[in-house]
Formats: structure tokens, sequence, C-alpha cells
């Protein structure tokens, strides 16, 4: 809440603004007739747009970039260019690396490089 004082009993930064802007509103002229009741209307206001102003300083910043995405531009979707393609390799002494073969059983078909269906391939030669 916008009221929490620090340690010190002042208030946080975001609080001060219409705390200041509040206070001669706050401080009646005690010989008008219809002061009270203009104090606390006064004090009424003050405390709406204190609490106004405190959930406008906590707007997420992580809905502000959103909503600014939504109106940026679409980055066009492009795979990046696969060093390895599948050309019929299937065993580990075809393979030149573990990054090779790796490459291989995710994305090959009828590979034979990953004998304990660890989902790690050729543990003896390259990626053991």
């Amino acid at each position: 809440m916008w009221t929490e004082a620090r340690a010190d009993g002042r208030l946080p930064a975001h609080a001060r603004l219409p705390a200041v802007l509040c206070l001669p509103m706050l401080q009646p002229d005690q010989g008008e007739p219809g002061t009270m009741k203009k104090t606390i209307i006064g004090a009424v206001l003050c405390l709406v747009a204190a609490y106004g102003y405190s959930k406008l300083r906590h707007v997420d910043l992580a809905d502000v970039g959103t909503s600014r995405s939504a109106w940026a531009a679409p980055e066009p979707a492009t795979a990046a260019p696969a060093r390895y393609s599948c050309d019929g390799r299937t065993h580990c002494s075809h393979m030149r690396s573990c990054e090779e073969a790796t490459y291989f059983i995710q994305n090959c078909p009828g590979t034979q490089m990953d004998g304990d269906n660890d989902g790690i391939p050729c543990e003896q030669q390259w990626c053991g």
C-alpha cells in the first residue's frame, strides 16, 4: 500500500508526490464555516489521487514490453541452416563427431548409433 513508511518514518518516494500536493488542502482555516466538510472532501480526493498514482507507478513493465512488441513488425521465422543433412549414414563409423552423431539420431530415420537407447549416440567412439 502507498502509505507504508520507511524505518526512518518518511514516506517512500512514490508516495511523497501525492502527500506534498495534498498537505495545503488538509490544513483547515479555523474561522470559516464549512471548513471541516471541505477538509474531509479534500482528504478523500487526496487519498483517491494517491492510490491512483501508486497504482500507476507500479504498472508491470513486462506488460508494457508485451504491448509494445505487439505493435512491432513480426520477425520472419527462418530456420538456421543445418550443418548436417540426412544422407543415409546410419552407423558411428560414418560420423566425424559427437555433434554430428547426435544430429543424426535426433533428425534422421533408421540410425543405429544408440545401442542402449539412452539418447547418447556413439558412446564408445565419439560421445563417451
